[in-house]
Parts: structure tokens; C-alpha cells; sequence
């Protein structure tokens, strides 16, 4: 049996990709889900990063795609979050 202790001092938080200073585009992404409080299953995606879960989120999937697009040979890239919220993909080479 795991305590409260032990689980906190082990848990490490899903976090947002745009607290990053880089991110390379060639890293897996994957899946999980979770229930909300209504009971409902809820997915998303993720990158894992020392451990860390990083949520990639649909806009932030189409702005890369455009990026890609543009630039093929873009092999790192960085997200911003404006003050309204949406997430700004920079190529950082």
C-alpha cells in the first residue's frame, strides 16, 4: 500500500509544452485519459519529458502542422501563450 506521502513525493504533474524552452519535433506523442467529474472519459495527448507529461492540444498540433508545412526541416520548436491564450509555434532552426 502506497500513503499520501509517498504518492505525492512521486507524482509528477501533466504540464503545458508552452513552459518549455525548446521542444523536438520528433518526440512520441501519446494517449491516455481520465473521468471527469460527470463520469465521462475524457482523452488527450501528451508528450513525456524527464518524466514530466507536457498536454499537446489540438491547436497546438494544427499551428506544427503548418509550421512543418513551411519549413521541413524544422527540428525544434518552441510554444508561446499569448495573453488570450492561444499557443504561437516559433521554428527554432
Amino acid at each position: 500500500m502506497t500513503t499520501l506521502k509517498e504518492a505525492s513525493l512521486n507524482h509528477k504533474a501533466k504540464k503545458e509544452l508552452h513552459s518549455l524552452a525548446e521542444v523536438p519535433v520528433d518526440i512520441e506523442i501519446k494517449e491516455d485519459s481520465f473521468k471527469n467529474a460527470q463520469g465521462q472519459e475524457v482523452k488527450y495527448k501528451y508528450v513525456e519529458i524527464d518524466g514530466y507529461k507536457y498536454t499537446v492540444k489540438s491547436k497546438v498540433l494544427s499551428a506544427l502542422k503548418n509550421i512543418v508545412a513551411a519549413r521541413p526541416s524544422v527540428t525544434k520548436v518552441k510554444f508561446q501563450k499569448t495573453e488570450d491564450g492561444d499557443i504561437i509555434v516559433v521554428p527554432l532552426d
